[in-house]
Order: structure tokens, then C-alpha cells, then sequence
């Protein structure tokens, strides 16, 4: 029998974001349909400077993805 990692991973962080609602769906079906146990992976819940907040200790200069 094959063991299946799968992420799902919930992308928008906006406020009217829709990509939760599919990936909880997502989950659902794969649980139900098939005996896979998913894990969700909700990038709101974390707090990445690139999303916003921007903290001014960071050097643009060293790191030009913030």
C-alpha cells in the first residue's frame, strides 16, 4: 500500500479570500473519498515580513525580497 504526504496549502492572506474554504473542501474530499489524510497549511497564520508589516530593521540591501 502507498503512503501519500500531501500539503494543502491555503494561500491568500487577504481578509475576502476564498482559497481556505477550498482547501478545508479539499481536505474533506480527499478524507472522505479516498482515506488520505492531508495536512493544511494556512500561510496567514504566520507572520511573514513579505506579506505586509514591514519592519524597518531589515536592510532592503541584504535581503531584496523584503
Amino acid at each position: 500500500m502507498n503512503t501519500y504526504k500531501i500539503a494543502i496549502i491555503s494561500s491568500s492572506i487577504s481578509e475576502e479570500r476564498k482559497s481556505k474554504r477550498v482547501a478545508l473542501f479539499l481536505h474533506n474530499c480527499l478524507k472522505s473519498q479516498y482515506g488520505i489524510i492531508a495536512n493544511k497549511i494556512d500561510l496567514k497564520e504566520y507572520a511573514f515580513p513579505i506579506f505586509g508589516n514591514h519592519s524597518h530593521k531589515y536592510n532592503s540591501h541584504l535581503n531584496p525580497w523584503i
